[in-house]
């Protein structure tokens, strides 16, 4: 991170103790007042975790703040707080996850299922509840992040196949970029077969989505399971 950042590190980091409104909008004008360039997506969740220290309360008004960094910075926040187990709330973060900006989703999701120094990722029981709602939305964007946080939840292979079953037959591009990266996610993980078994069933239908399946079984991992695979 370099000097400029590390600045605008401490400085959230200091008004979000405060805790104070006005002392934090102060901080953020400064995130505000950069260029794209100067703030890569990388940055995101380090400076979002200093917000962390904030209380959830002055954290909620900024999800609809104009500026996309803001609104990674509050979910991000958020997520912390969500993980402690404090005063976030599953709809806290629906709102972020639901976010049109793709790195506002982005950073809620590193934050949720890759552990930081000194952090966590989120325990299946705290993703559950995401997930679950996310699937069921009618929003294909809030399904991209559920798909995104799906295999971090140590799903059940039963419910997974019911959950992804009708999600081939989406045409929308994003949702079936992120059901890949769902798909390829688990295999390499502990559901090999169970992915299998979901592209198997997907293959037996009368207009099978022939895209999600060549792609997931494109992946390296489908080399060690290559009786099933072919």
């Amino acid at each position: 991170m370099d000097a400029l950042l590390l600045e605008l590190l401490t400085d959230l980091k200091a008004a979000a103790r405060l805790g104070h409104p006005e002392a934090l909008e102060t901080a953020l004008d400064a995130v505000r007042a950069l260029d794209d360039s100067d703030l890569p997506p990388t940055a995101l969740v380090p400076l979002g975790r200093a917000l962390e220290l904030a209380p959830a309360s002055v954290l909620r008004p900024l999800q609809t703040d104009p500026d996309p960094a803001v609104r990674a910075l509050a979910a991000v926040g958020l997520a912390g707080h969500y993980l402690l187990g404090k005063n976030a709330t599953p709809e806290d973060l629906l709102i972020p996850a639901d976010d049109p900006n793709p790195e506002v989703r982005a950073a809620l999701v590193k934050r949720l299922t890759h552990a930081e120094k000194g952090s966590q990722p989120a325990t299946s029981s705290r993703l559950a509840p995401l997930v679950e709602a996310g699937l069921r939305a009618a929003s294909p964007i809030l399904q991209q992040t559920a798909l995104l946080l799906l295999p971090f939840s140590d799903p059940q292979a039963g419910p997974l196949v019911e959950a992804l079953l009708p999600f081939p037959t989406q045409t929308d591009k994003d949702l079936r970029e992120a059901l890949l990266t769902c798909l390829n996610t688990l295999a390499e993980g502990q559901h090999a077969q169970t992915v299998l078994t979901l592209l198997n069933a997907w293959a037996q239908q009368p207009d099978p989505p022939t895209w999600v399946i060549t792609r997931t079984l494109s992946a390296g991992w489908a080399q060690d399971h290559s009786p099933s695979a072919l």
